[in-house]
């Protein structure tokens, strides 16, 4: 794989693994344990993996899972026989000319009884028979390399791996149920099950993250359901798009309640900026105020700090930075496709006018009675829910 620069991918029911090249670390201790002992002739690695319908760990609190969990195990396995002598036994296996695999199903193929054959033409058992070489090949495979064979096994030592050296890519199918889906992951050594926030990819109903461990993942689902945010509520189905697609619980709290007409804080505009920006991995340890600076938001931590109510026209500034950073459109670039009058222009601040002209031209926000857009005015949770589910339909997150 090294040598090739290529990838091997294992697919599986549910799952898909890809290792990449320096996945598994070649030279790790554990390796070199097996290297020094001289009765290994050649390492080779097992990967085991497995369908639970139950951890044997506790999943998250309120959170359950929306796919098989799957478990990952990887070992180094030294052998007595070198590379050439397992390929010669396999080769024997397949093409010799008395009991091989090869010749043995030939032999059924050339003895079919036409008449009596359940397949309507020879292309379809000609497949079932390269099927059934293929596992009978495996199992003889297992069974050679495999250390519960007894005396039959070439098995000298075996390690096991539980650290990747470079994160392997993991692909899980899961069933599309209410609520916020993120992988979770249980590594092995490590005491509970962590939820996979950022990196994520979501294609149809698969998610593609990375593992740097072995142990169990799985999809997660956790319930997203406000007690004041009913079905009757306006901004009800805003709400709940977006607290699928991400954890607003490290925005607002715990969310048992979502307190939709409460204002929002400059902290809480910046927070969610980061989430759906996908930056939490690259801001870990920063204050809220390093936060502001490092992502162009500096100029909204003023006059009352992070904790004073956030208003219209910031809102505006931060909307734009969402939709520049999906689509990789600098903000300087944009200009309205049309005319957009507010009547009360001459109180949005200068630095903020051409972000708010460009989420009316958008549509994004809108101004209310005699056209004028209140910059000043505070904007409430469920506001500020609408204009981020407006922006992410229009860059197409959602």
């Amino acid at each position: 794989m090294e040598t090739d620069n290529t990838s091997l991918v294992i697919k599986t029911i549910g799952a898909e693994y890809t290792l990449r090249p320096g996945t598994i670390d070649t030279e790790s201790k554990e390796v070199v344990a097996l290297h020094g002992n001289s009765n290994v002739k050649g390492i080779y690695y097992k990967f085991t993996i497995k369908r639970l319908q139950k951890s044997a760990k506790s999943l998250p609190e309120g959170a359950e899972a929306a796919s098989q969990i799957n478990s990952v195990s990887v070992e180094a396995v030294g052998t007595s026989f070198t590379y050439s002598q397992i390929k010669d036994e396999i080769h024997n296996k397949l093409y010799n000319k008395e009991s091989g695999l090869v010749q043995e199903k030939l032999s059924k193929l050339l003895s079919r009884d036409n008449k009596k054959s359940k397949y309507t033409n020879i292309d379809e058992e000609i497949l079932e028979l390269i099927g059934e070489i293929e596992e009978d090949l495996s199992v003889f495979i297992k069974n050679r390399i495999d250390s519960t064979s007894g005396s039959y096994s070439i098995v000298v030592g075996t390690r096991a791996i539980k650290d990747f050296d470079k994160p392997m890519m993991t692909k899980l199918t899961f069933t599309d149920k209410a609520g916020l889906k993120a992988p979770g992951v249980w590594y092995e050594g490590e005491g509970k099950w962590k939820k996979l926030s950022s990196n994520t990819v979501y294609i149809a109903n698969s998610a593609l993250f990375n593992t740097v461990k072995t142990g169990e993942y799985a999809m997660l689902v956790f319930a997203a359901a406000p007690s004041d945010v009913t079905d009757e509520y306006s901004y009800s189905g805003d709400i709940k798009i977006l607290m699928s697609k991400y954890d607003l619980r490290d925005v607002f709290g715990n969310l048992e309640s979502f307190y939709p007409e409460d204002n929002v804080k400059v902290k809480e505009a910046i927070l969610l900026y980061e989430k759906v920006a996908n930056k939490e991995g690259t801001s870990h340890g920063l204050t809220i105020s390093q936060k502001a600076e490092k992502y162009g938001l500096k100029s909204l931590v003023g006059v009352g700090g992070v904790t004073r109510d956030i208003t219209r026209q910031e809102i505006a500034l931060i909307i734009m930075k969402v939709y520049c950073e999906k689509t990789g459109v600098n903000i300087q670039s944009l200009v309205p496709k049309r005319y957009v009058y507010i009547s009360d222009e001459k109180d949005v601040d200068g630095n903020l006018l051409k972000p708010v002209l460009l989420v009316l031209d958008l549509e994004v926000m809108t101004v209310g009675e005699r056209y004028a857009f209140e910059p000043k005015k505070p904007v409430t949770r469920a506001e500020l829910v609408e204009s981020f589910v407006k922006i992410l339909e229009i860059t197409k997150e959602i």
